[in-house]
């Protein structure tokens, strides 16, 4: 059996060799913001999803799909 893990956002910014503080000055986000997003604590408002697909050039659905499980309803 072959096991695929799915890429996260953090996944993404790492692969792009981007710091945390990079990738929110950029977003115009707050730090501790996309940390919580990127843990899945926190589900990101819909300009921010759309600025993380712009920024990583992925589909808003991607993004959507890179949060964390551990995200809390």
């Amino acid at each position: 059996m072959t096991w695929i893990m799915k890429k996260t956002l953090r996944d993404y910014r790492k692969e792009a060799n981007l710091t945390l503080n990079t990738v929110a000055e950029a977003l115009g986000v707050n730090i501790s913001t996309l940390s919580r997003i990127e843990r899945g604590e926190q589900y990101p408002q819909k300009t921010t999803a759309e600025s993380l697909a712009k920024h990583y050039s992925l589909s808003l659905g991607e993004v959507y799909n890179s949060i964390p499980s551990s995200q809390a309803a």
